[in-house]
């Protein structure tokens, strides 16, 4: 009651002062720009595929391999794992149990480094030794709960092709 009849009597100055202080306590409130990007977190691989020249290549398929990578502020871990895991009969592994773990199960850890847009990973530990050592740069996207990370994959510098490709990996946050 005090302040409309504060707002009848003072007319036009009083309002204007009222509104510069309640747009004052919004803007001090919210921020004028959005956090940055969090990578920490468990993300689970949706879709990944690699395109060499003409040639894509799907490099991941949800339906038979499980996929999650682990962030921390600095550091990344990820594993993967087919659907051909059977117990091993020994501790003595016979050769096709080898090669049958050995297909059915990926990982890989290291450092990485995010500026918010180009994401790249120092590798400390991977399944496969070309890997180790190298430092594999992408662009990465979050919208809501997915990451995308994209971008030219080192074929020629981990000595796995005469040519780059262009890889394309797609994430959902897991809760």
């Amino acid at each position: 009651m005090i302040a409309f009849s504060l707002l009848e009597g003072n007319g036009l100055m009083l309002r204007s002062k009222l509104i510069k202080i309640f747009l004052s306590l919004i803007f001090t409130t919210i921020p004028l720009r959005a956090d940055p990007i969090s990578l920490q977190g468990e993300w689970q691989l949706m879709s990944a595929e690699l395109i060499v020249g003409e040639n894509t290549f799907p490099t991941f398929d949800p339906t038979t391999h499980q996929m999650m990578k682990i962030m921390t502020d600095s550091h990344f871990a990820f594993a993967s794992k087919g659907p051909e895991r059977p117990n091993f009969t020994s501790y003595a592994l016979s050769t096709d149990e080898k090669v049958v773990a050995f297909e059915n199960f990926g990982g890989g850890a290291g450092r990485y480094e995010f500026d918010g847009t180009t994401y790249t990973e120092h590798v400390d530990y991977s399944k496969y030794p070309n890997y180790e050592g190298k430092s594999l740069s992408f662009k990465v996207t979050i919208e809501g709960d997915i990451l995308t990370q994209e971008g030219t994959y080192p074929l020629v510098a981990l000595g796995l092709g005469k040519e780059d490709g262009y890889v394309k990996e797609v994430y959902q946050r897991i809760p």
